[in-house]
């Protein structure tokens, strides 16, 4: 099975949020907000070779950063800054 590079969209509703990907085929493309949501567009595989799961947390302004996360972007709601980490 032939698995095409696909991009795809998480929006990040809770603190915590997790998906379902394919190993060494995850790559993050923008931080944004879509319809005041922050919204996580990566490029992935079409369909999972070996299953990856991939954790988003949200940390306000002036919060203390996750140990195990990378910073992969920000988004602005209502005139606040929420930031994206990535483990």
């Amino acid at each position: 099975m032939h698995s095409f590079r696909v991009i795809r969209k998480v929006f990040l509703t809770k603190q915590t949020n997790t998906i379902e990907t394919s190993t060494n085929a995850f790559k993050v493309l923008n931080v944004h907000q879509l319809n005041n949501i922050p919204v996580v567009w990566y490029e992935t595989v079409e369909h999972i070779i070996i299953p990856s799961t991939i954790e988003f947390k949200l940390v306000n302004d002036e919060s203390k950063t996750p140990d195990d996360g990378m910073y992969i972007g920000s988004a602005f709601l209502n005139n606040k800054v929420v930031h994206v980490y990535q483990s």
